[in-house]
């Protein structure tokens, strides 16, 4: 009986281990991330970013993490819709920029992570 209820629970514990090896990857996957660098004040949903280097960051379906360069500060995760990427948008070109405000800065419209055919539409609340 007890070589019986041994070899029941190695027997979950592998079933188990496995189930485990197969799901932590789809949790834990690397987000696809792209280091942009502005020579200016830019603004995205709820937060203006100076000048410098930022990590953006596909962490779901439609959503996108903004952070410092170093990952360690977080300035935006937010649903976007999925674009197009326009067929005459050069591949160097990362961001498409909306019309600047008087007194402000131009906000991101849209961000294209690199080597991808859509892009991420930022949702403003006006």
């Amino acid at each position: 009986m007890l070589k019986h209820r041994l070899a029941l629970t190695a027997f979950g514990a592998v079933v188990l281990s496995g189930a485990l090896a197969v799901s932590v990857p789809a949790w834990t996957g690397d987000p696809h991330t792209t280091l942009l660098t502005f020579s200016r004040a830019v603004e995205i949903p709820g937060a203006r970013l100076a000048a410098g280097t930022y990590a953006f960051q596909v962490v779901g379906p439609s959503i996108v993490r903004v952070t410092s360069k170093d990952q360690r500060k977080i300035y935006l995760t937010a649903f976007t819709r999925d674009v197009e990427r326009p067929s005459g948008l050069p591949e160097t070109q990362h961001v498409s920029l909306g019309e600047t405000p008087a007194g402000g800065a131009p906000p991101i419209r849209v961000w294209y992570p690199m080597f991808d055919s859509r892009g991420h539409e930022f949702i403003y609340n006006y």
